[in-house]
This record gives structure tokens, sequence and C-alpha cells, in this order.
């Protein structure tokens, strides 16, 4: 909740605390032909199928923007 009593959305806030980025742009070949992907906003969810990177973002206090991680034991808090 902030001072007003209101309650803020996580994301509102992530997006308040983020550092502005750069649009990123690069060709992903896919096999048959050359796309143009353009990044123009951090990424607000993550994939995560290695369970090192899984660990980091629970670390970081990230789990709420995890959609699909693993691990390989008992998940730390």
């Amino acid at each position: 909740m902030s001072c007003s009593g209101k309650k803020e959305s996580v994301d509102n806030k992530a997006q308040a605390n983020a550092p502005k980025m750069e649009k990123v742009e690069y060709i992903y070949h896919d096999g048959t032909r050359d796309l143009k992907v353009t990044i123009t906003t951090p990424p607000q969810r993550a994939a995560l199928f290695t369970p090192h990177m899984t660990e980091m973002l629970l670390a970081l206090g990230l789990g709420d923007r995890i959609v699909v991680g693993t691990t390989e034991g008992p998940v730390s808090k």
C-alpha cells in the first residue's frame, strides 16, 4: 500500500523503477528466413529453463515475473 492507502500495482512500480532502455534490434534466422526483431521495452515476464536462472531471479525478488521455472531440488525462499 502507498501512503494514501491505495494499493499499488506491482507492474506499475516495476515500470517506474526500471531503467530506461534503448531500442534493440537484431536479425533472427529461423532456418529458412531472416526475421528482424525489435525490442523497445524491458521484459516483463520470464520463462526459465535452467535451475540457476530460476534461483537467480528468486534471489533478486523477481519471482512474480517467472512464468515457467525449473529446479533440481528445493527452491530457497
